[in-house]
Formats: structure tokens, sequence, C-alpha cells
């Protein structure tokens, strides 16, 4: 196992897809996506939650960075949310990328059947009074193709589109999400 160069650094997320089988909720596939560090996603909030807690056997054994203190921003609660609204009891984990065994690992997590998917992110528009009104940046959306990886062969899988919206006004969403890596 070797240290990746630290340019390839990376949190992976993976959104598993939860939905019920013959009354139970079981995980039908994943969608795993890779995002950059960067001065505002980054694990300063578990480098915060190390500082108050000196214990490095404790750390250890429960597991370091804790899933609650990875970052969340509004592109993977836009991700997230697209892939809820049809299958609700979906969620997330969340894993560093830093050694070759973590390209490895993922590479183990994709040996699965592949359904490969679509994204798409439009404005959300709900606000908007008169639709000839429209500004010209609402016309703008985003399709990002996606693989879902399942151990089962799910009819509900194939061909699966996900629809999410941004608002209009808020953060740029369309060059936050040419950065996302999907797998």
């Amino acid at each position: 196992m070797e240290w990746l160069p630290p340019e390839q650094y990376r949190i992976l997320k993976q959104i598993q897809i939860v939905g019920n089988r013959n009354g139970s909720d079981v995980e039908l596939g994943r969608i795993f996506y890779k995002r950059r560090f960067s001065s505002d996603y980054n694990l300063q909030k578990q480098a915060d939650a190390d500082g108050e807690n000196k214990n490095a056997l404790e750390k250890h054994m429960l597991g370091w960075p804790k899933q609650e203190n990875y970052p969340v921003d509004h592109i993977d609660r836009m991700i997230l949310s697209a892939v809820r609204d049809q299958f609700p009891n979906s969620n997330t984990r969340s894993d560093t990328m830093f050694h070759t065994f973590d390209l490895e690992k993922l590479q183990v997590y994709k040996r699965r059947l592949v359904y490969p998917s679509v994204i798409c992110f439009s404005p959300d528009l709900s606000d908007i009074q008169d639709i000839y009104d429209l500004p010209e940046k609402a016309k703008e959306g985003f399709k990002a193709v996606v693989n879902i990886y399942s151990y089962y062969n799910i009819e509900d899988l194939r061909n699966q589109v996900f629809y999410g919206t941004y608002d209009l006004n808020g953060q740029p969403v369309r060059q936050s999400l040419l950065k996302v890596e999907f797998e």
C-alpha cells in the first residue's frame, strides 16, 4: 500500500440506494462519486473533534474520520435528494481516498452489475410568476451520467433517470457539478 500523490486525494461518496423488497428495506445498489479537497470541502470538522478528544486509541477504534465529520455541501445534498425522490430511504456514506489500497477497494465495490443511469439537474422554477420572464441562467441544466452498481438483477434500476433541482439564485451549481467525478 502506497500513499497517493496529494493532488489525487479525494473524498469518496457512496449513495446507497435503498428500496423496499418483501416488506424490508434493502440496499439495491450504489452510486459512487469522488470530490476533491478544497478550502471549504475538507476534514476540518474532524480536525476540530480530534483537538477536543486526545485519546488516540478511542479515535481509531471508533473509526476515523467519523461519518458525521465528513463534509457535506449543497452539491452532495442535491445529488442525494434527486435519488431520494425515487428511493426515499437512500443514504450516503463517505470514505477517504489517500492510498492505493483505497483505489483497489473502490474497484472491488464496482465488481457488480452495472446499470447506466443519469441525473438531470435543473433550476427550481416554482417561484417564477411569469414563464416569459425567465432569466437566461434559468434555461441552464446539467446532466450527469452515472452508474448504479448492484449485486441484484433488478428491473427497477434499468434505465433509471433521477431529477434534481437547485436554487436559481443560489450558489453556482453547474461549475460545481462539473468537478464531481462520477464513477
